[in-house]
Order: C-alpha cells, then sequence, then structure tokens
C-alpha cells in the first residue's frame, strides 16, 4: 500500500471521530479526502495515458458514491407531506402543483438521483461556435436575420450538429438556462425558444407560493412534451438533436444512441421516470380536463422503454445491449450506488460480507481496502444515524477492515473501530493488534490509553493478550527430568525469551492487574525454570525488578506472591552463588619471592580477595538455604488450604500446576545442595569450619531430599561430593574414620 494511500486511511478515521455524529459534515469531509486522493493520482499519472488507471477510476467512484449519500440526506430528510387540498385547487400553476406533489420520498430521491447524476457530470467548459463563411458583412446580416426569426436555419448542418451536441452536454449537466442563452448567442433564438417549453407554467396572481414575480413557463406543456417525442422520432435530425427532444419528452429510446457510461445511462432513465411520474400527477388532479376530441392523439407518447419502476432502471441497464454499460453495471461502487438508491442498505452489506468470505476481494477493484473502508464508514454512518442495518455482517466487515489496519500498520487508527464492536470482539481484535506490538514500554503505554479513551475493556484486553501468547509454552514443559535440563543451565538468553518476558508489560498498566501479572509471571518462571532456561529466567528476574510502574500490594499469604516469592527467592539465590564463583575463580597470582615489596603488595590484594570471599560465602549460604525452603513451601503452603481460601482466577488443586511446581522442586533443591557443597568445600581453606559443613549436608539430604536426588538422578553427583569432603575431613582427624569411612567408600 502506498504512503499516499496509508494517509487517506487516517484522513477517513479522524474525520470519522471527530464528527461522526454530523452526517452533512462527515460526508462533505469524506468527498474532500476522494477529491484530493483524485488530484494526486492525476497528477502522478502519465501524462500520455489516454484512459483513467483502474485506481484513480475507482476514486472517482467513491467520491461519487459519497456525494449522493450525502445528497440524499440533504434532500430526503427535508421530506414533508404534501398539501392535498391546496393541490386541489384547480387555478394553481404547474410549477405550485409539481412543489407539492414532489414532497412524496419516492419522488424526491429520483428528483435527487437526477441532481446527483448531473452534478457528478464531468465539468464542461463552453466551446466558441462560430460559422464559417467567406462574405463576413453577408454573415452579420444572416445572423440578424436569425435572431428576429423563430424559424430554423439548416443550411450549416455541420453547424447544427456542433450545436445540439453542446446544448446535449449542457443540459446532460442541468444547465439547462446556459444552453437557451448559448443557442441565442449563436443566432440560435428558435432553439432556445424551443428548450424553453420544459419550463413549468407559474404565475404569481394564483399561487400562495413566492415561486416567481412574473408569469411564465409553457402552459401547455404536455402537448409540447408529445410534440418533442415525435421530432425525436424523426431521422433528418443528427442523433443529438434527436436525444434533447427524446429528454425533453421525457422518453428514452431516442437518447440513448448519444450516452457513453453508465451515469449518462442511468440519467436517462431516471428523468424519463420522474418526468412520466409527474404527468400522471398532472392527469390524475382535478386541474386536468380531458379533452374528447380528434387532437387526443396530440398526447400519445408511446416508448416501451419508459421505466415502470426505479428497479426496472437498475435491471435493463445490466441486461444492456452494450457490453460496456453492462459491465460498468456491474461495478463495486455502481453496484453500491444502485443499493443505496434502492435502500437495500441490508442486502449489500450481506453481500459484501459474502464476497469478503469467498474471496477476500471483489473483482475489478484496485485492493480489498478502498471497499472496506467505504463499507466500514457507510455502516457506521448507518449506525450512528440510528438507521438498521444487519448487525452480524456489520460486525465481520468492521473486524475485516481492523485486520487490514493491522497488516499495514495503521496500529494508532485500531481503536476507533473496534469501539463499534460488541464486548467480545472488540477484545479480540484489540488482542490481535497487541500482539504485533514489540515497541518500547512507554509505546505500549499510549495504545492502552487510546484503548481507554474509546471506552475498551483494557483490563480484559491486556489479560487475554498476555495469555494468548503464553499458550504455548504449556506443551514446552518437560514431562521428566533429563541432562538436556542441565544442559541448559547455561545457554544463553534468546530473543523470544526476551519476548515472552516482555509480553508481561502489558500487565503493568494497571493496579487491578497486579494479580493477574503475577499469576503469569508464575508461568513464565515455570516454564524458564523446568526447561532448565536459569539465564532466561534470571532476565524475568530483572525484568520485575525494574517495572516500577506496577503497585506491587497483595494481599498477606496471596498464594501467587508465595509462588513468585520462591522464584525469586531461587534466582537471587543463584546470582548470589555465581557472583561467589566469580570471585573464588578471580584470586590474586602468588607474589614474587625474589619482591619483598611487590610481595607485600600482594598479601595485601590476598587479604582483601580473602575478606571479599568470606562476605559472598556468608552471603550466599544464607540465600541458598532460604531458597531450599521457599521452594519447599512450593507445595507445603497449600497443604491446610482448603478450596475457598484459594485466590479467585488461580486454581492450586489443579494438578498440571502442582506437577510444574513439583518438578521445579526436584530439579532445583538437588542443585542447590550442589551448589552449597561446593560453596563450603572451595572455601575450607579461608573458612575452616566449612569442611564440616560441606560433609553434614548429607545428614539433610538424607532426612528429607532423597527423594528428589533420585528423581533428578544427582544422587551419585552429590555422593561423590560428599566423598570428597569425607577424605579431607580423615585428613584433618583421623580418628574420625569410623563416622567417616563409610562414605569414603
Amino acid at each position: 500500500m502506498s504512503k499516499e494511500l496509508k494517509g487517506t486511511l487516517d484522513e477517513f478515521h479522524d474525520a470519522f471521530i471527530s464528527y461522526k455524529n454530523n452526517v452533512d459534515i462527515i460526508t462533505e469531509k469524506y468527498i474532500s479526502i476522494c477529491q484530493k486522493r483524485i488530484k494526486y493520482l492525476s497528477k502522478n499519472s502519465n501524462s500520455i495515458q489516454f484512459y483513467d488507471s483502474a485506481e484513480l477510476l475507482n476514486e472517482k467512484l467513491e467520491l461519487n458514491t459519497w456525494k449522493l449519500i450525502q445528497m440524499l440526506n440533504r434532500h430526503c430528510k427535508s421530506v414533508g407531506e404534501p398539501d392535498i387540498s391546496y393541490m386541489e385547487d384547480p387555478y394553481i400553476s404547474d410549477a405550485s402543483f409539481a412543489n407539492q406533489y414532489l414532497q412524496n420520498e419516492e419522488l424526491t430521491k429520483v428528483w435527487t438521483v437526477r441532481e446527483w447524476l448531473q452534478d457528478i457530470c464531468s465539468p464542461y467548459s463552453i466551446p466558441s461556435l462560430k460559422k464559417e463563411s467567406n462574405n463576413t458583412s453577408k454573415n452579420k446580416l444572416v445572423n440578424e436575420q436569425n435572431k428576429l426569426s423563430l424559424e430554423p436555419n439548416s443550411n450549416d448542418q455541420e453547424f447544427d450538429e456542433k450545436l445540439s451536441k453542446i446544448v446535449y452536454e449542457l443540459i446532460r449537466r442541468g444547465r439547462l438556462a446556459d444552453a437557451i442563452e448559448y443557442c441565442e448567442q449563436c443566432g440560435n433564438p428558435w432553439k432556445g425558444a424551443s428548450l424553453r417549453g420544459t419550463l413549468l407554467w407559474v404565475d404569481p396572481n394564483y399561487d400562495k407560493e413566492d415561486v416567481n414575480d412574473v408569469a411564465s413557463g409553457n402552459r401547455n406543456r404536455d402537448l409540447w412534451k408529445a410534440i418533442c417525442y415525435k421530432l425525436s422520432n424523426e431521422g433528418k435530425y443528427n442523433s443529438y438533436e434527436r436525444a434533447i427532444y427524446s429528454i425533453m419528452s421525457g422518453t428514452v429510446k431516442n437518447a440513448l444512441s448519444v450516452c457513453k457510461t453508465w451515469e449518462d445511462y442511468l440519467w436517462v432513465y431516471y428523468n424519463s421516470y420522474l418526468e412520466n411520474e409527474l404527468s400522471k400527477g398532472f392527469k390524475a388532479s382535478t386541474r386536468y380536463i380531458t379533452e374528447d376530441n380528434d387532437e387526443a392523439d396530440l398526447y400519445s407518447i408511446e416508448d416501451t422503454l419508459i421505466p415502470e419502476s426505479t428497479e426496472f432502471v437498475f435491471d435493463s441497464l445490466l441486461k444492456n445491449e452494450n457490453e460496456k454499460i453492462r459491465k460498468s453495471a456491474g461495478e463495486p461502487f455502481h453496484y453500491i450506488q444502485k443499493m443505496i438508491i434502492l435502500n437495500k442498505y441490508d442486502e449489500m452489506i450481506i453481500h459484501f460480507k459474502k464476497q469478503l468470505e469467498e474471496s477476500e476481494t471483489i473483482t475489478g477493484t484496485p485492493t480489498n481496502t478502498d471497499l472496506l473502508r467505504f463499507f466500514v464508514h457507510f455502516i457506521l454512518l448507518l449506525k450512528n444515524t440510528g438507521q438498521p442495518y444487519p448487525e452480524k455482517e456489520s460486525e465481520y466487515i468492521i473486524i475485516e477492515y481492523i485486520n487490514s489496519l493491522i497488516k499495514y500498520k495503521k496500529r494508532n487508527l485500531v481503536a476507533g473501530y473496534a469501539s463499534h464492536l460488541t464486548n467480545e470482539n472488540q477484545i479480540k481484535s484489540y488482542v490481535a493488534l497487541l500482539k504485533t506490538i514489540d515497541e518500547p514500554l512507554n509505546i505500549k503505554k499510549e495504545y492502552i490509553k487510546l484503548a481507554q479513551l474509546h471506552g475498551l475493556d483494557t483490563t480484559s484486553i491486556c489479560t487475554v493478550t498476555v495469555n494468548s501468547a503464553l499458550s504455548d509454552i504449556e506443551e514446552h514443559f518437560p514431562k521428566d527430568i533429563n541432562d538436556s535440563i542441565y544442559k541448559n543451565m547455561s545457554s544463553p538468553v534468546t530473543s523470544s525469551d526476551i519476548a515472552k518476558i516482555h509480553i508481561l508489560e502489558w500487565l503493568t498498566f494497571e493496579v487491578s492487574l497486579v494479580k493477574e501479572f503475577y499469576i503469569q509471571c508464575n508461568k513464565l518462571y515455570r516454564y524458564f525454570l523446568g526447561t532448565g532456561k536459569l539465564n532466561a529466567a534470571k532476565e524475568l528476574f530483572n525484568f520485575v525488578l525494574n517495572i516500577n510502574t506496577i503497585q506491587c500490594k497483595s494481599e498477606e499469604n496471596d498464594i501467587n506472591m508465595n509462588e513468585n516469592i520462591a522464584y525469586t527467592g531461587l534466582i537471587d539465590s543463584y546470582n548470589s552463588y555465581m557472583s561467589w564463583k566469580n570471585t573464588i575463580e578471580h584470586k590474586p597470582n602468588e607474589p614474587n619471592e625474589n619482591t619483598s615489596e611487590l610481595s607485600k603488595r600482594k598479601s595485601s590484594k590476598e587479604t582483601e580477595w580473602e575478606a571479599q570471599v568470606i562476605k559472598k560465602t556468608n552471603e550466599a549460604d544464607n540465600l541458598l538455604n532460604t531458597a531450599i525452603l521457599l521452594l519447599i513451601n512450593l507445595i507445603k503452603f497449600e497443604d491446610n488450604q482448603t478450596e475457598s481460601d484459594a485466590m479467585e482466577g488461580v486454581d492450586y488443586n489443579d494438578q498440571n500446576d502442582l506437577y510444574k511446581r513439583q518438578t521445579i522442586q526436584n530439579i532445583y533443591i538437588p542443585k542447590i545442595f550442589l551448589w552449597l557443597h561446593n560453596l563450603y568445600f572451595e572455601t575450607k581453606d579461608i573458612i575452616p569450619e566449612n569442611l564440616n559443613k560441606s560433609f553434614d549436608l548429607v545428614c539433610d539430604v538424607a532426612s528429607q531430599f532423597c527423594d528428589q536426588f533420585e528423581i533428578s538422578n544427582t544422587l551419585e553427583t552429590f555422593l561423590d561430593a560428599i566423598r570428597k569432603s569425607a577424605i579431607y575431613l580423615l585428613d584433618r582427624n583421623p580418628n574420625a574414620v569410623t563416622e567417616i569411612s563409610p562414605f569414603i567408600f
């Protein structure tokens, strides 16, 4: 999608949000956006390209559609009831009668559609048209004579054809007054006088309406129309002249020959329908007196193409013998215009929804987004004006448009449209958006603010987003403990791990989500620890520490918090152990015996190092033993808990969660004992009592933790470590051979 089209999406969104309760202003904004787009496309199109590109044509059709919606809204909302008693007055003029007669919803719409078809017709500049003559003085004399005469001058057939075409083009655009004036300027006043015959008679002496200052118009308009009909059938006239007479008579047949577009055809049909409905109104009124004589045939007009209904008009265009018109009638925006005119909104929306389901696009359109955008804004227009529309199908269309916005990264527009969905679909659509956002915390917060601005349920949205993103981790939890888990403990953090951690940020913007934050945090801890991803668990630990926006307040003995504390205690102890290990591995080098001064300095460094080792050993010792107690409580704290005590949303009786916590106990309690042994054993020379501590670990394991060591297959490794301690103890105290020797052999 081009940058300019993406800008169009923004403009439509902003116009809708700003003016959604004012149909007239919002349609004017949509029209302005389309005009701007057309101007851009026209400017950037190939200058030698004769026909409009598909995209430009599509934009023009959309522009025309918004103009139709605007005009129908303006004209039809003011429709009142005709004054029947006034219409029954036989002395009022035709113009006054017609004004009342057209106070009818159907005929007002027909009249509005005809006005619309005239309005959207391409701009037309009146060309300079002069008769060519070698004798200038003679030409002037002829012109003067023509002005005084109502008789046609038939000496110049080419001139007449050109003049007729110009007059037709002006009438096609609703510029009758310009056509009459042009005929007079070109020395054809008789043609202008003929055109005046279509004007309805108006007389201020009889009308209560303030229509005109002086009497004007044609009192014998029906007779004049019948004569026009007969002239339209005369083969001696050119096609444009016959088309003019056909239009004036309200017929169709002889006007279609000059029509080039679907809009031209529709204008001819609608003009015919309106003229004939008006004639029916005149004939049905008390003011009409039937002449029962031989001259009655003069009023006869017979044209089988005169439409009986507006439905007939569109059916005729779909079945037209002209392939170009048939194809044009099937174009998406022409179909839309038809359904809007016929007031078949429901059928149109249902049809488009089916098209989306079947192919996700409609044949003949440049992009699916164009039609999606139009339908969404039309549906929202119906919704905001209280008009009925098919809600289920409309919901589907709006969701598809939101998916399109997400695809084209127009993320800031989603909330405004999602707010018009049901609560369930609001959540689904906004979750789909949030799952695509991999941005810093402050950017994520802006999307939550947008959702809140438009009234979305951000608590549910954030909860579902995180649940959905972490749903796949359940299947990766190990079924049993194997070597791969221990190998993973040294593996680096992956980008996938980072993404999983940062998805939790969606739960840090509202205090109401604190509990859910810890539930999901624990779920992620279980996954990392259960698969041996200790470094990823450390990353999660650091992430939680750095989240300052969340209010980390919870109830006492909250089971989610207790579980989280157990995991953070484990990571904290691991960090402390690794810090100790790093210190112990960086012992200062042995001093050079030949340099006494250097020896003193080195000795000083070694003393500092030993002090640091003692400090870090004590810290790690304390944290590792605390971690063991916390891991024990992963299961132990549930023993006396009843179902009613369980926190809402967390079922700790769930066997799956119980299994995962037990697995983590079985992996890390033995691992911590091995870390403790290494801690004590490696510091035996600096802290002598630690050698005994390293050996005494066997008692703790024997009394409580044999099962964990056997399940994790680490008992042999632990006994090897105890054997080392026993050998050193025996070396220090040979008398203790009875107590120690069993662990050596």
